[in-house]
């Protein structure tokens, strides 16, 4: 089974079982059978989760992974976001949207330390702008 995790104003993928952030804090993964997973694409959830929340939020995702399968979790790294800000990339309007629109920021190391934690196995991070995804196997 495939899955992608979505915030309400993003579209999904073809293919893919879509589950839905309803509220920040909140993900209702309860009907995704343990181990069932060989993909879970959740790129931007981070984004929607106190950073407090990050070892739950991790562990009831690798439950639902299957062995060899691959976990895809991203969102908006603070740092970049101060950088992007402070060097003018930024402007300060199109920085408040962004913190309107998010719940929290977080790096990308305080989620390969997560998803360490829980014993997946991280084989790459990639960053686009202020974006992260950390790529994982449940090995």
């Amino acid at each position: 089974m495939k899955v992608q995790i979505v915030r309400k104003d993003q579209e999904a993928i073809v293919g893919y079982e879509v589950v839905k952030v309803e509220s920040p804090n909140s993900l209702e993964i309860s009907h995704l059978v343990d181990n069932s997973c060989e993909n879970i694409l959740a790129a931007d959830l981070v984004d929607s989760f106190n950073n407090e929340i990050l070892p739950q939020l991790c562990k009831a995702l690798v439950s639902k992974l299957r062995f060899n399968g691959q976990l895809v979790l991203g969102g908006t790294d603070v740092r970049f976001f101060a950088k992007h800000l402070l060097n003018g990339i930024l402007s300060p309007e199109e920085a408040c949207e962004i913190v309107r629109s998010i719940h929290s920021m977080s790096t990308s190391d305080m989620v390969r330390q997560q998803l360490e934690s829980v014993n997946l196995r991280v084989i790459s991070i990639h960053m686009d702008g202020l974006h992260y995804e950390v790529k994982a196997v449940r090995a």
